[in-house]
């Protein structure tokens, strides 16, 4: 199985769904950033399962399914982080997807970024090069074709997935079917 980096807006659709996920017979590891982790404490606007990323017990839950890596204010971490950055003091946005792409960058070389987030894809694409940038669905293929989730379960995250699109796709992704390579 590959090895996921999940950025906040998957977390989410995974939290939504979770009831109807859990239980599962061998968890993947599922990485996310600490500064991901962090935004769910937060709780700027996010859904209210997330806390439990951070605060749960953590074999229940979307806790269960997730392995939080700290990225290191130091050495070359830092510097990846620290390109990605806006200069202004005040710039909070989008510290998670900065700091998961630093993390994949220099201590996670193996892990796939994964967003529903246009722009932090193109700038994972950028830093990360080919194949270290992915969608939701990659993920959820992924998942079944290793047996960790059956089909209904995909199709459930798929379509919460085209869900969670819509609503920042301007309608375009309401007549999305499951995706396919061509």
């Amino acid at each position: 199985m590959r090895r996921w980096l999940l950025d906040n807006g998957v977390v989410d659709v995974l939290a939504k769904e979770i009831d109807a996920l859990a239980p599962w017979p061998d968890r993947p590891e599922l990485l996310v950033v600490d500064a991901v982790a962090r935004e769910a404490r937060r709780g700027s606007g996010l859904v209210q399962q997330r806390t439990q990323l951070v605060d749960g017990d953590a074999t229940r839950g979307i806790a269960a399914w997730l392995a939080v890596r700290p990225l290191p204010l130091s050495g070359e971490a830092l510097d990846a982080l620290m390109h990605l950055r806006p200069t202004d003091v005040a710039a909070d946005k989008n510290l998670g997807e900065d700091a998961s792409i630093a993390l994949a960058a220099t201590l996670e070389r193996e892990a796939i970024f994964v967003t529903r987030d246009k722009v932090a894809a193109f700038v994972a694409l950028a830093e990360l090069g080919p194949g270290r940038v992915s969608t939701p669905f990659d993920v959820w293929v992924d998942l079944q074709q290793h047996g960790m989730i059956d089909a209904a379960c995909a199709r459930r995250l798929h379509e919460a997935t085209c869900r969670a699109l819509h609503q920042i796709g301007g309608g375009r992704l309401s007549r999305f079917s499951v995706p396919r390579r061509i």
